[in-house]
């Protein structure tokens, strides 16, 4: 784990080499985020407004730097600054791709099979009795003025009468 150093030379050879300890920290740290949660943790520890390094780098490297040097030093940090913010957001892009494309991969759908069809309107209720029954009767269907209806083939009597109560038709029954 990367602390921030407390600089007690400020002279632009010592902020280079505490620079480059602090990349090489921050990128070892940023490859070895690997989901979301370990990328929270990342940026919490990064970016953090109390104890972030990139306030401690604030606090211990340019509020501790002597008044002709704070310029320069300041310079430095805010680059130091966009380069963590750039790595953190490239890390999250990171994060989310891989999880992103192992939900891609799980949830793949080959578009070239064939759908699923449904059929156009519904089936009579009469119908569908009949095909659904394993007994059957032979009836015959007319209405008041004569035949009109041929043979069905009905699933119990109990649909014979629910028919005789929707519409005045006479049933006969033939053997």
């Amino acid at each position: 784990m990367y602390t921030v150093p407390k600089l007690t030379d400020h002279s632009p050879s010592a902020l280079d080499a505490a620079s480059r300890d602090l990349l090489s920290a921050l990128e070892s740290e940023a490859t070895a985020v690997n989901g979301e949660n370990e990328y929270k943790l990342f940026r919490d520890r990064w970016l953090a407004r109390k104890d972030g390094i990139a306030t401690q780098i604030n606090e211990g490297w340019l509020k501790a730097a002597p008044k002709e040097g704070k310029r320069d030093i300041g310079q430095r940090v805010n680059e130091l600054k966009k380069t963590i913010e750039t790595v953190v957001e490239e890390t999250l892009q990171r994060a989310k791709g891989g999880a992103s494309a192992s939900r891609l991969a799980s949830e793949c759908v080959d578009i070239t099979l064939p759908g699923v069809r449904r059929p156009i309107g519904a089936e009579h209720p009469v119908i569908r009795t009949m095909n659904d029954s394993g007994t059957s009767s032979n009836v015959l269907v007319t209405s008041s003025s004569g035949v009109d209806r041929i043979a069905s083939r009905l699933a119990t009597a109990s649909l014979v009468s629910i028919i005789a109560k929707v519409s005045t038709v006479s049933f006969a029954f033939s053997a």
